[in-house]
């Protein structure tokens, strides 16, 4: 969904290997015509993300390395949600994902909008 079907998951998956990283699917988005992706933390709420269009995002669970799913939203309050380790999809409220799930790690379209960088945490330089 990405990449406008440039490439199927199967193909990124054996080009990136089973654990991989954000940047490293950026820079596999970037290498076909529908770029420029950006990865990386942020610190702008999620729904301003998805205002850049349909994003991979980091989901964390207790117990359980944090994977990545392709979002979209629907409308104001709901994303569509594809989630390759459970082989399903489904709808969320963009808070319970922002509030719940999300570890701030995105890998989106920069449409030349403003994303914030994450804040610092206090006394870090």
């Amino acid at each position: 969904m990405l990449s406008l079907d440039a490439k199927t998951e199967a193909e990124f998956l054996e080009e990136l290997g089973e654990w991989s990283d954000a940047g490293a699917l950026a820079l596999a988005l970037n290498a076909g015509a529908n770029g420029p992706w950006v990865a990386g933390g942020v610190g702008s709420p999620l729904a301003q993300i998805l205002g850049c269009g349909p994003a991979a995002i980091e989901l964390k669970t207790l117990g359980s390395r944090a994977h990545m799913v392709v979002v979209e939203l629907l409308e104001a309050h709901s994303v569509l949600v594809r989630d390759p380790a459970q082989g399903a999809s489904y709808v969320q409220p963009v808070s319970t994902l922002q509030d719940n799930y999300w570890n701030l790690i995105a890998v989106y379209r920069d449409h030349g909008r403003s994303v914030e960088p994450p804040a610092k945490a206090e006394g870090v330089d």
